[in-house]
């Protein structure tokens, strides 16, 4: 054999591949492993300004997704009760009129559909067969809770509940509480 490409663990070229390349190629590496992807930081120095309510309120309204139409397809994972179940769907929203969301869990086939206006809620359940209709007062007992189409179209849009910040949603939920536990049986 030819003792140039031989060493004693394998073939090597002692031209190509010496002792002192092989050296230097490691530090090469060493190098730029460790500076090459440092993220540039720097110390903020000045103490952190406080700002009030009404400013982030209004940086929340300038910021506010502005529409007449909104379509968005999503994807869901959904655990209950240690299981998973993967879905995906579309949601559309008409602004202050319909928001439509269709769930389907795979291949593209639509398993239910819940449709939702100002004073109803509309749900198709395509795989049991089953629907419901009615009113956000069936819904809020169920989920025990004071949901209304503006605070769901705000949720999912992530827009700001403007509307609910000024005592109004406040005052008429606790009014409207008050009058039906204190209103007399009527006759």
């Amino acid at each position: 054999m030819n003792k140039r490409f031989y060493v004693s663990h394998g073939f090597i070229s002692k031209g190509l591949f010496s002792r002192s390349f092989i050296s230097f190629l490691a530090f090469i590496v060493f190098i730029s492993l460790t500076t090459s992807c440092k993220t540039n930081r720097s110390v903020i120095k000045e103490p952190i300004k406080e700002y009030g309510a009404d400013y982030l309120f209004e940086k929340l309204k300038e910021n506010e997704l502005k529409f007449d139409w909104f379509t968005a397809k999503y994807n869901l994972d959904l655990i209950i009760d240690k299981k998973k179940t993967s879905l995906s769907g579309q949601l559309r929203v008409k602004k202050d009129s319909v928001i439509w969301i269709s769930f389907s869990p795979a291949l593209g086939i639509e398993m239910a559909r819940l449709l939702v206006t100002t004073d109803s809620v509309k749900f198709i359940n395509r795989i049991n067969k089953t629907y419901f209709e009615g009113d956000y007062r069936l819904v809020n007992d169920f989920l025990d809770s004071n949901v209304d189409f503006d605070v769901l179209q705000s949720i999912l849009l992530g827009n700001d509940l403007t509307y609910y910040e000024d005592g109004k949603f406040r005052h008429h939920t606790i009014v409207k509480s008050i009058i039906w536990l204190l209103r007399p049986e009527q006759a």
